[in-house]
């Protein structure tokens, strides 16, 4: 779904990389951020953590979810945020690995949907047998 998102529309991503056991976010584009209607300076060198209060009570679910990405796992994932909780962010994270095969880093992609578009978003996951779902609707 991302994939063909970004065929269409420009690119939403990020990356984050764990630095003594925080998931600290390393990169994130313009247009990403315009989504969530944040600055860079409130994600870039952020850990996961420090931004609780925009996921709130989502933490532990994500938490859990960027442990897998670490692991070497794909993800996907939808949430909203209090930065703009009228938009569904739909959410896949891959693990790229360095050259001896450890994660050295996460890009996630990124969907925007608004929550008027609602059968677009269940039509987009009806493609997915399997995905982790942090309480969709606020």
């Amino acid at each position: 779904m991302t994939t063909e998102y970004e065929k269409k529309h420009d690119k939403l991503y990020f990356t984050f990389e764990k630095i003594n056991d925080h998931f600290i976010y390393t990169d994130i584009n313009e247009k990403f951020l315009q989504e969530l209607k944040l600055q860079k300076s409130d994600i870039l060198g952020k850990s996961l953590y420090d931004l609780k209060h925009l996921i709130e009570d989502y933490y532990e679910d994500m938490n859990r979810i960027y442990k897998k990405a670490w692991n070497g796992e794909p993800v996907f994932y939808y949430v909203t945020s209090i930065s703009n909780p009228e938009t569904f962010f739909v959410i896949s994270l891959y693990p790229i690995a360095d050259n001896n095969g450890n994660v050295s880093k996460v890009e996630g992609h990124c969907v925007p949907l608004n929550k008027n578009e609602i059968s677009e978003l269940r039509i987009g996951l009806s493609y997915f047998s399997e995905n982790e779902s942090i309480n969709v609707i606020r």
